[in-house]
């Protein structure tokens, strides 16, 4: 059993799990990559899923979990086989989501018909990677400043290997916020760093002027594909944002600087559309001077004969520091000198004040007094 599994953060915005009929389903779905082996591979028993996604759960049935995974079946989001009589099930989007699992234990289920079984010597043999990435020994130093004797210190667990990623893109994150970095279009023009793929391949010049999505969009998709080669709809998600952050040509420009980089994870590219956003932000402009904020007195208003006519009706506590500040149509606004005066004056003696204002301002109707 894996010590971890992954989940995107797509998986809020994914159609299939919003649509799922309860949170039941949805919480096995999202624990169902934790029971799978590292083929994404299990047992088509609901029994076993029970034991290995939920041990604790005496609450839950076998029935609930026979019809999520019948749900899942019927949306293709797992598929059943079955071999020399025992029924087996896999996730088609395993590989897609949790990356490299070489690192653990083969698979004892057997492979689904019509699907070949790939050779863990294949999934993880260094030669192989470099034959297909075309990278050299030399681009691997180069990036981040990783030597060899750092490669080759790495550990082999799966935890480990997680860790050396984040810090990875740790790493390049804070090279591409420092104080110190270079713009990027120089940094796009060192050819020397730009992996072999990027730099021979003809289909990856920048269109002619004028250029339309339709002349955009197969440059974009193979520069994509060159620098994060097998994560099609993961590719397909993060391009479709960066062109919404940045347009085509920007989306073009930081994807070079991204490849010319060596980076291995979208994150890179992330920090320098942020990074060129905020160059091409508007400064704010500068705040607005600060004035006096009390609301000042009304001008005319006769409140010392108000309060002269209140007497000693009101204890003065209650109504020192306070003044009017509108008059408008048989409603006075009054201003307290706090909080707590305010919900005095409001709930207790509003309407002793109105009666006083009424017989001084010798208003034929009622008057209405607000507090605040």
């Amino acid at each position: 059993m894996p010590r971890w599994r992954k989940l995107h953060v797509k998986a809020t915005e994914s159609l299939d799990i919003n649509e799922m009929p309860d949170d039941f389903t949805r919480v096995l779905w999202l624990l169902l990559p934790l029971a799978m082996d590292c083929e994404g591979r299990g047992l088509d028993n609901s029994g076993w899923v029970k034991a290995r996604a939920m041990p604790l759960r005496e609450d839950v049935t076998l029935a609930q979990v026979q019809e999520a995974l019948g749900w899942f079946d019927s949306r293709g989001m797992i598929e059943r086989y079955e071999v020399e009589g025992r029924r087996y099930f896999w996730l088609p989007s395993f590989s897609q989501y949790q990356g490299d699992t070489s690192k653990e234990a083969e698979s004892l289920y057997p492979t689904p018909p019509g699907q070949e079984e790939v050779p863990t010597e294949a999934k993880a043999g260094l030669e192989l990677v470099e034959s297909e990435s075309r990278v050299g020994q030399e681009l691997v130093q180069s990036r981040s400043g990783v030597g060899p004797e750092l490669v080759g210190s790495r550990s082999g667990s799966d935890a480990d290997a997680d860790a050396d990623a984040d810090a990875e893109e740790n790493q390049m994150q804070q090279q591409i916020q420092s104080p110190a970095r270079e713009p990027l279009l120089v940094l796009a023009d060192r050819s020397a760093r730009i992996p072999v793929l990027l730099a021979t391949a003809a289909d990856l010049s920048k269109p002619a002027d004028p250029a339309g999505p339709e002349d955009w969009l197969p440059v974009l998709g193979s520069l994509t594909e060159s620098i994060f080669p097998n994560k099609g709809p993961i590719n397909a998600q993060e391009l479709q944002e960066l062109i919404g952050d940045l347009g085509h040509e920007g989306a073009y420009d930081a994807l070079r600087a991204a490849g010319a980089a060596g980076a291995t994870s979208w994150a890179y590219v992330r920090a320098i559309s942020e990074r060129i956003q905020d160059e091409q932000r508007e400064p704010e402009p500068p705040p607005e001077p600060r004035t006096n904020l009390k609301t000042k007195e009304l001008e005319g208003f006769p409140w010392p004969a108000v309060l002269e006519h209140i007497g000693d009706e009101i204890q003065p506590v209650w109504l020192e520091g306070a003044y009017p500040i509108a008059w408008d149509h048989g409603t006075l606004r009054v201003k307290a000198k706090n909080g707590r005066c305010a919900a005095m004056l409001d709930q207790r003696f509003s309407g002793r004040i109105a009666k006083a204002v009424g017989a001084v301002m010798e208003v034929p109707g009622r008057v209405r007094v607000l507090v605040e």
